[in-house]
């Protein structure tokens, strides 16, 4: 799987096991308002290029999101 659309779906997180899709080279989790943070298992997403979280609760990017 290398491109995900999780739009509009009204997440509060993210499942855990995200971080196994290391072939992911882009995700877009626009407009899941109620979500606020990105899963330290994304971490493992090294292939991953764009990440979209327009009109999300996410107001830090967090510090592993640098070594991707």
């Amino acid at each position: 799987l290398k491109e995900l659309r999780l739009e509009t779906l009204k997440f509060t997180h993210l499942p855990q096991d995200i971080g196994t899709l290391r072939s992911l080279g882009y995700l877009s989790l626009i407009q899941n308002e109620d979500l606020c943070e990105l899963p330290k298992e994304m971490s493992s997403l090294v292939k991953l290029q764009t990440l979209q979280i327009n009109h999300t609760a996410i107001t830090q990017i967090p510090p592993w999101i640098n070594a991707l």
